[in-house]
């Protein structure tokens, strides 16, 4: 009975550790990401006309995790619609990603959102939209008619959230 305390003592301090080098993971991917945000802008402040990499800085900055904030989402829209702006064809991600940091700046803000990012996400998407990988996407569909639902534009919501019930029929939860 002895060794059965003692392995289960093993097995709760192994849990332990696993615990403290998963929180250990999350603080220095945390860092990372940060260090690597500051490097990428250090080389954009060098380098201004490189819009591959000032779309690269903007993608650094959708993707913050759990530690988003308003902050971070309005930076990623910011340097994404500027490589934009300046005529970066960008692909399918680039696109929804743009659309999706103006529609989160614009919520994250709450009752200060500024209604241009909802002008921006409605033109990102449009654009998204053209790319097949973003077309077969229904939650591309259902953001596309938010977007235009929340700048009160509900014709256009509405084209979308029929094209949405034309291209999915099977989709759950299509009334909500």
């Amino acid at each position: 009975r002895m060794v059965g305390k003692d392995s289960m003592s093993q097995s709760s301090r192994s849990l332990k550790d696993i615990q403290g080098k998963d929180y250990y993971w999350i603080v220095l991917r945390k860092n990372i990401k940060f260090a690597a945000r500051e490097y990428a802008l250090g080389y954009l402040r060098e380098n201004p006309d490189d819009l591959e990499y000032l779309a690269h800085v903007g993608h650094l900055f959708v993707d913050s995790g759990p530690t988003a904030t308003h902050k971070t989402h309005k930076f990623a829209a910011l340097l994404l619609q500027k490589a934009a702006d300046f005529g970066f064809e960008g692909h399918s991600k680039f696109w929804r990603e743009l659309a999706t940091s103006h529609m989160r700046t614009y919520l994250s803000a709450g009752l200060t959102g500024e209604r241009e990012h909802l002008t921006y996400a409605c033109a990102a998407w449009k654009k998204a939209l053209t790319f097949l990988e973003n077309t077969v996407n229904s939650n591309c569909w259902v953001s596309y008619a938010m977007s235009h639902s929340y700048l009160g534009d509900f014709k256009s919501a509405s084209s979308a959230l029929s094209q949405l019930i034309s291209n999915f029929p099977n989709l759950k939860n299509i009334s909500n």
